[in-house]
């Protein structure tokens, strides 16, 4: 079996553009000697973020905590490479599978 290209009804080649979704979830971080430290797991919405900040400042002994936004890309349906590289770099997290 051979790869054809695809083609419109004329004849003519068809530009086959890439799926792309950009999407932001966030964060609850806590500030630690060492700087700021993700506790916890990815929400979609801010305000469900946000809703942690309490608990999360009073379980980590009053420490400061906010959230941050972190903006991730999927091309045809995978994480992109600087998406994956944030997550493990920024956040101390795997890419999902």
């Amino acid at each position: 079996m051979t790869p054809t290209t695809p083609t419109n009804t004329d004849g003519s080649p068809r530009v086959v553009l890439d799926a792309v979704v950009r999407r932001d979830v966030y964060f609850t971080m806590v500030r630690l000697a060492k700087g700021w430290t993700r506790v916890g797991k990815a929400y979609a919405t801010k305000e469900t973020a946000e809703s942690w900040l309490d608990f999360v400042s009073k379980a980590w002994g009053d420490r400061p905590a906010e959230v941050s936004t972190c903006s991730l890309t999927w091309i045809n349906g995978d994480l992109d490479l600087e998406s994956i590289c944030k997550l493990d770099q920024m956040y101390n997290m795997n890419a999902p599978n």
